[in-house]
C-alpha cells in the first residue's frame, strides 16, 4: 500500500475508533471477536494507552490485566508499575528481570494488572500491518496518552523502510503545534517533503 493512501486513511480511521463503543473487561470477548487491529485504554473516560495486536484483540487485550502476565506481556502494566514504584522514591534503574524480584515492585506490578483489568477498552480491526503499526502512533497523538513511548519503534523502522520513517516524523511533527486541533492531510504532505530534505542529508 502507498504511503499516501496510509496517510489519507489515518483520519478515517480515528473516526471509526471513536465511534467504537467503549467496552468493560468483562464483555471483551463478546464484543472483540476479530483478529489484528488497534485498541486503545481508558480509565476515568481519559485514553491512557494505545496498543495493536497481530492476533485477537480480546486475547490481546484480556494479557494486560491478567494477574499471571510477566512483563512483555503485561507492558502497560509494568509501565504503570514504574511510575508508581518512581513515585514512591524506589529504584527503577534495573533490568526488567531485576524489577520482576523485587517484592515490592512486585507487588505494584500486580496491583496495575488489576487497574487495567478495571479500565475499558475501545479497538478497530485494520489487518494490514503497516496501517496497523502507523495508526497506532496516529491514535496515540491525537489521544494524547500518556504512556505511550514510539523512540524505538520509530529506531525499529527507519532500520526497516524510509518511507514508514517519513510517516512516522510527519505524524509526530505535525502535532508539535498543539494549537492545530487536527492534522490535516495538506500538513502531513508539507510536512513529508521538509524531513525528505533531511533524511537526504
Amino acid at each position: 500500500m502507498k504511503w499516501e493512501e496510509i496517510i489519507k486513511q489515518m483520519p478515517v480511521l480515528f473516526e471509526e475508533l471513536q465511534k467504537a463503543p467503549l467496552v468493560e473487561r468483562a464483555d471483551v470477548q463478546r464484543s472483540f471477536h476479530f483478529k489484528r487491529g488497534v485498541y486503545v485504554f481508558y480509565e476515568n473516560d481519559d485514553a491512557l494507552y494505545v496498543g495493536r495486536t497481530k492476533r485477537y484483540i480480546a486475547k490481546r487485550v484480556l494479557i494486560h490485566g491478567r494477574a499471571c502476565s510477566r512483563h512483555n506481556a503485561a507492558s502497560f502494566a509494568f509501565l504503570l508499575a514504574k511510575e508508581v514504584a518512581q513515585d514512591e522514591g524506589s529504584d527503577i534503574v534495573k533490568t526488567r528481570k531485576q524489577l520482576e524480584q523485587d517484592e515490592r515492585f512486585k507487588a505494584i506490578f500486580s496491583e496495575q494488572k488489576e487497574r487495567i483489568s478495571k479500565m475499558r477498552i475501545r479497538a478497530i480491526q485494520i489487518t494490514d500491518p503497516e496501517m496497523q503499526a502507523i495508526f497506532e502512533i496516529y491514535a496515540s497523538k491525537r489521544l494524547k496518552t500518556k504512556y505511550n513511548d514510539f523512540e524505538t519503534e520509530l529506531k525499529r523502522y527507519e532500520c526497516i523502510t524510509s518511507e514508514l520513517a517519513i510517516i512516522i516524523k510527519i505524524l509526530n511533527f505535525a502535532k508539535q503545534d498543539e494549537s492545530r486541533a487536527e492534522i490535516t492531510t495538506k500538513d502531513l504532505f508539507e510536512t513529508e517533503i521538509k524531513y525528505q530534505n533531511i533524511l537526504k542529508e
